[in-house]
């Protein structure tokens, strides 16, 4: 596959709505930051503020005006929340639509010659998907890189302030888990990528039965045609079924390494509170940040197949804007002469029979 191939047919649809791109970026990291940083931030302060207390009176005029912040924080987060989702279905649709026509635009360049060996069923399946690519790849770089990403580091930026052990167990955790899930994630890209072929196969055959609809039953071939269509999806589903597999043995992998991050991580914030090095508030800051980095590192095996399997998908289609046009004009052509096109019929007459001209 060739990334930045794919990329190139990508960026000038991209670049047409930069504004509005980057609007998505900025609102979206200012949304996390006030859910990630300030929320919890306010939480711990709460917590401290509960636990240190000889009498409920002596703080509460402290907790309601805390309790209030934290409704403008949530408040103002929802806000930029709503501004990124509103930028992002701006550009991300106007860019789906400026890629759809650009690729019908590049694919009729091709020779009658190219279309008469390929069944059109497989051009519109790997069009459509082409399309859908993107759309896959842009939410997973804007939600699964951009908008997680930033949690994990923010977390890590804070529980490192207030203790760098439970800092460091977080980023250990988050790099191993990472490079395990990466290893998972090739292995399991080759056999999304014989589901996706074996799809493409059954689409181009679904296509060609139907378009030929009329000379099936012409010549009653609809046996011949349903068993060539079921080999196919016969071998789609043992393909999709292997990647399937493969990925509930994942599954089964992050479930028991974030059971383990989960406990250690306990385990140090409840030691280190013992110890008088952290208060009750970091132990509740930890445990958001635990289930935050859960919510996060759960999906990166399954976004990062997403995004493999969307690149792949992609490839196909470039790979036909790739493919060399049999009929080309020639870079220097003559200027035409010619002004005007007519076809005239000046006096011509004939007859089948002299009685009927």
């Amino acid at each position: 596959m060739n990334i930045k191939l794919i990329f190139k047919y990508y960026w000038p649809h991209i670049k047409r709505y930069k504004k509005s791109a980057i609007l998505v970026f900025v609102s979206y990291a200012l949304a996390v930051a006030a859910g990630t940083i300030g929320a919890p931030l306010i939480y711990k302060k709460i917590i401290d503020a509960i636990t240190n207390a000889s009498a409920p009176e002596l703080v509460s005029a402290m907790l309601i005006k805390t309790v209030l912040i934290l409704g403008g924080v949530l408040v103002v987060a929802n806000v930029f929340y709503r501004i990124a989702d509103y930028a992002m279905a701006y550009s991300q649709s106007h860019a789906l639509k400026d890629i759809t026509d650009d690729a019908l635009a590049r694919l009729q360049r091709h020779s009658y010659e190219f279309f008469s060996g390929v069944f059109s069923g497989s051009l519109v399946a790997k069009m459509r998907r082409y399309v859908s690519a993107f759309e896959t790849m842009h939410d997973n770089i804007v939600f699964a890189l951009w908008m997680s990403g930033l949690r994990l580091v923010f977390a890590f930026a804070v529980l490192a302030y207030y203790s760098w052990i439970l800092g460091a167990i977080l980023f250990a955790w988050v790099a191993i888990y990472a490079l395990v899930i990466a290893i998972f994630v090739k292995k399991k890209f080759k056999k999304d990528l014989l589901t996706a072929e074996a799809n493409s196969k059954v689409t181009g055959i679904l296509a060609d039965i139907l378009t030929n609809i009329l000379n099936v039953k012409m010549f009653s071939s609809q046996d011949r045609e349903i068993s060539y269509f079921s080999e196919a999806t016969d071998i789609e589903e043992k393909r999709r079924r292997q990647a399937w597999y493969f990925q509930n043995l994942q599954f089964l992998f992050q479930g028991y390494f974030i059971a383990f991050f989960e406990f250690i991580s306990m385990f140090a914030a409840v030691y280190l509170w013992i110890n008088g090095t952290i208060s009750a508030g970091v132990i509740i800051l930890m445990q958001i940040y635990v289930f935050t980095s859960f919510d996060v590192v759960w999906n990166i095996g399954r976004n990062m197949t997403r995004v493999m399997r969307a690149v792949a998908e992609a490839q196909e289609m470039v790979d036909v804007f790739e493919k060399p046009i049999e009929i080309k004009d020639i870079e220097n052509p003559e200027d035409c002469k010619i002004q005007n096109g007519e076809i005239k019929i000046n006096d011509i007459s004939f007859a089948y029979k002299k009685s009927n001209p």
